[in-house]
C-alpha cells in the first residue's frame, strides 16, 4: 500500500504458483549438471597433480636406495606381485624416510594405506613375464632387477597409482587395470612422470592377461625389458 498522487493504492506480491517451482527447479537441476562434470574434472586433475608431485618425490627414494643397493629396486617381500605395494618398507629401513606417511601422506590420512605401487616387474626375472612362461603361484620367486636393465627407462612405468579415488580395494576402489578406465599417474624407468588409463598405457589396446602377467604398468610382457608406451 502506498500514497499515489493523494490516494492509496493497495497491491501484494504475487505467490509463487506450482508452474514457476517446477521450472526454476528444473533451471537449477540443468544449471547443476552442467556445473558437476566440470567440478569432477577440475577435482581429479588436482588429485593427478599432487599425487605427480608424491610419485617424483619416490621415485627420488628408490633411485637414493637402488644407488646404495648395487643398482637393485627395493623388494618389499617374497612374492612380487602380492608385495609389489609394500616396496617403501626396504626404503624406509634404510633411513631414507622416516614413514609410510612420508611416501604417500594422502592416503595415509585419507585411508591409511600408501596407495602407490612399484611395478611388479622390478621385482621378478623378466624370462618369466614372456607367453609361455607365467605362472599360476609366484610365491618365493621375488628378485630385485637393476635399475640399469631397464631396456626402455622412458617406456616402462616404475611407479604408480594402483586404484583410484580415495578407497582402497576393499572400500570399492578399482584398480588401475582392469575395468572401467580412469587415469593414473605413472613414473616411468627415467624418473619422468606420465598420466594415462591402462589403455594408453597398453599401447591403445586391452590387454591380455594370463596368470596375472599383462597388467599395464603393474605386471608388463616383457617385464623391465618391456615397454608400457
Amino acid at each position: 500500500m502506498g500514497w499515489i498522487g493523494g490516494q492509496v493504492q493497495r497491491g501484494g506480491a504475487r505467490a509463487f504458483s506450482l508452474v514457476d517451482v517446477v521450472v526454476t527447479l528444473g533451471v537449477l537441476m540443468v544449471l547443476v549438471s552442467l556445473v558437476l562434470p566440470t567440478l569432477r574434472g577440475a577435482r581429479d586433475a588436482a588429485g593427478l597433480t599432487r599425487d605427480s608431485a608424491s610419485l617424483r618425490q619416490c621415485a627420488a627414494l628408490v633411485a637414493m636406495y637402488a644407488a646404495a643397493a648395487s643398482d637393485r629396486y627395493p623388494v618389499g617381500g617374497n612374492h612380487p606381485i602380492v608385495h609389489a605395494d609394500l616396496w617403501y618398507r626396504p626404503v624406509i629401513a634404510a633411513g631414507l624416510a622416516t614413514s609410510p606417511g612420508e611416501i604417500d601422506a594422502f592416503g595415509i590420512r585419507r585411508r591409511g594405506v600408501v596407495r602407490f605401487w612399484q611395478s611388479a616387474c622390478m621385482n621378478l626375472a623378466p624370462d618369466f613375464m614372456l607367453p609361455g612362461q607365467a605362472r599360476a603361484d609366484w610365491a618365493g620367486l621375488a628378485e630385485a632387477q637393476r635399475t640399469t636393465d631397464v631396456t626402455y627407462p622412458s617406456a616402462k612405468g616404475h611407479l604408480f597409482l594402483a586404484t583410484n579415488g580415495e578407497g582402497t580395494l576393499s572400500e570399492g576402489g578399482q584398480w588401475f587395470c582392469c575395468g572401467p578406465r580412469w587415469r593414473s599417474a605413472v613414473t616411468m624407468g627415467d624418473a619422468s612422470v606420465r598420466r594415462g588409463d591402462y589403455i594408453e598405457f597398453n599401447g591403445g589396446e586391452p590387454p591380455v592377461i594370463v596368470d596375472d602377467i599383462g597388467r599395464p604398468v603393474y605386471t608388463t610382457w616383457g617385464g623391465i625389458r618391456g615397454r608400457d608406451q
